[in-house]
């Protein structure tokens, strides 16, 4: 699932830099009339980087709340694993 999260970005990435309309759906972008029926069909969530981004926090909160809730004592678990993440991802001082 993440590889195909992290495929999903990339589509997104290139579809806003080569084809600017399939995400601002404002038609002076538009270069051929295929970009229209890509934006209307559902193969738009192919390239969605919001989806990608959803399917990303869902499988972490799911990896997440498994390992607490495997623990013997899911207190000192989830407080071990957020100070790790803190520590890891706050801002560098």
């Amino acid at each position: 699932m993440r590889g195909w999260a992290a495929l999903m970005v990339i589509l997104s990435h290139g579809a806003l830099t080569f084809f600017p309309f399939l995400h601002s759906g404002e038609r002076p972008e538009m270069k051929t009339p295929m970009e229209a029926w890509i934006y209307d069909s559902p193969l738009a969530f192919v390239y969605s980087g919001t989806a990608a981004v959803c399917i990303f926090f869902a499988l972490s909160g799911y990896i997440l709340a498994r390992r607490i809730l495997a623990a013997p004592d899911v207190t000192r678990a989830a407080t071990s694993m957020l100070v790790k993440r803190y520590c890891r991802c706050s801002c560098p001082a």
